[in-house]
């Protein structure tokens, strides 16, 4: 039996999910290298963290929180060396929920890099 999806109009905004590639520099540190490509690009729902979560994640990273939701992917795995691009602004993920344990969705928390 297929798992119900969220209705496909809540998902009409489009984000892109990148890879961070990091490389050595001659201070002995690493800087962020600029990828080739997106890992993929998807159709989604993004929404800024409001009330008490939005609070909570503002205490805890310092930032305003976004929750980008898509529908599930097992061809990419996503964490927080990725980064989503939404128009054009670059969201550093924090973490990837999936809410129902059930394969249908997931729940990214980010927040803007300035």
């Amino acid at each position: 039996m297929r798992k119900p999806r969220t209705r496909i109009g809540e998902f009409n905004q489009r984000f892109a999910i990148w890879n961070t590639t990091l490389t050595s520099d001659s201070m002995g540190g690493s800087t962020e290298a600029a990828p080739s490509a997106a890992l993929a690009t998807v159709w989604g729902k993004v929404e800024p963290m409001t009330g008490s979560r939005g609070l909570d994640y503002a205490q805890v990273t310092g930032f305003q929180g976004y929750t980008f939701t898509m529908n599930y992917r097992s061809d990419i795995a996503i964490n927080y060396t990725n980064y989503i691009v939404y128009a054009t602004r670059k969201f550093q993920i924090t973490s990837v929920l999936n809410p129902t344990e059930g394969d249908t969705e997931l729940q990214i928390l980010a927040y803007e890099k300035k």
